[in-house]
């Protein structure tokens, strides 16, 4: 059982329609002004029924200063009386749909056998929307005959025009129409391929600086990571370098701030009397807490207290008398001045006795 294809379709849409109602809207818009110089119309070769010939533009009124070579195409105007003109009124349709409507009407009007009618039709879109068609019919016997009469080959047979007013000639499909039309299509396939690669070049000399632009952005971040891999062990030497500039730094800060122990104890060994010795010493930053006993522990804070680099001193405990009249002592101070302790001729440079002997 044979099986025929219906129309392709998607979702229950006519993709065949899509495409022609795509292919007119374009062909429509080919014939607006702003895009008719696309479509230049070439020079014709009219012979008129009185045997003269004139140039026109198209199938246009002629055109004057429009010269015609013998390469341009060739037309001959049917005689008034040869000819059948109908005026259609026909709702917008399709290129497609509009020539199946006015073939119908050919079919049911045409006093001529339909194998042996030739017709042809110009439209005007009316302002409700509608078309004005003229459509002309003749019979081809006759245009043979006037071709013949004419002089023209029937091999290569001119363009058959008929004017049925004085506005642009209709042409009758079926002779020689067809080389010019594709003439007209290949020369406009010309222009539209010369309008793009224009337009390609145009953008490519609008894209050009930025695309050298980003290649030099590219190389020089190229460049860049080059750079910085031959650099990478010197950047790590640096690094070294630095972290152990900031450790020697933070060592030199360190020892700016810790009190100079050595000094401390020739301190206390110049202002310790020989009746008084330390058991306990404990420093704190520069805060100092000694302990120990002596015969009179009130004449050694006094005396600690008169001790340039000696200050704010103080006991935070009681001091204990022991049985043998020895007093047990606790006192704290703050140890600082140290450029002052060196400056002071009242203590000695150096120390000369060891705590826990007899201080």
């Amino acid at each position: 059982m044979a099986h025929s294809a219906g129309p392709l379709s998607l979702f229950g849409l006519d993709l065949g329609k899509v495409w022609r109602n795509f292919r007119q809207g374009w062909c429509e818009a080919l014939e607006w002004p702003p895009f008719a110089w696309l479509t230049p119309p070439e020079p014709v070769r009219v012979r008129m029924p009185d045997g003269c010939q004139v140039v026109y533009h198209g199938t246009r009124s002629p055109a004057a200063g429009v010269h015609a070579t013998e390469r341009s195409a060739q037309a001959l105007v049917l005689d008034e009386d040869a000819t059948l003109v109908r005026q259609l009124v026909l709702p917008d349709l399709a290129a497609e749909d509009l020539r199946a409507a006015i073939e119908l009407d050919v079919i049911s009007n045409t006093p001529f056998p339909f194998e042996q009618t030739v017709w042809g039709w110009r439209s005007a879109r009316r302002a409700d929307g509608h078309l004005d068609v003229t459509l002309v019919l003749a019979a081809r016997p006759h245009v043979i005959e006037r071709i013949t009469a004419a002089g023209f080959d029937l091999a290569q047979p001119p363009e058959i025009w008929a004017m049925p007013d004085s506005g642009e000639a209709v042409v009758l499909r079926g002779f020689g129409e067809s080389v010019r039309l594709r003439r007209l299509v290949r020369q406009r396939m010309q222009i539209i391929a010369a309008v793009f690669f224009a337009g390609l070049s145009l953008l490519a000399l609008i894209a050009a600086p930025f695309m050298l632009e980003r290649e030099q952005v590219f190389d020089a971040q190229a460049q860049y990571a080059k750079l910085m891999q031959e650099t990478a062990a010197v950047v790590a030497q640096r690094e070294a370098l630095v972290q152990a500039a900031q450790r020697v730094q933070a060592i030199h800060g360190s020892l700016q701030t810790r009190p100079d122990l050595a000094r401390l104890l020739d301190v206390l060994t110049a202002t310790l009397p020989d009746t008084a010795y330390l058991n306990r010493l404990e420093v704190a930053g520069n805060t100092v807490r000694i302990g120990g006993v002596a015969l009179n522990a009130a004449e050694l804070i006094a005396a600690l207290g008169q001790t340039p680099g000696i200050e704010a001193v103080r006991t935070p405990g009681a001091i204990t008398r022991a049985p043998d009249g020895r007093e047990t002592f606790s006192i704290e101070f703050n140890w600082g001045n140290v450029n002052a302790v060196q400056a002071s001729p009242d203590v000695p440079q150096a120390g000369a006795t060891a705590l826990g002997g007899g201080r």
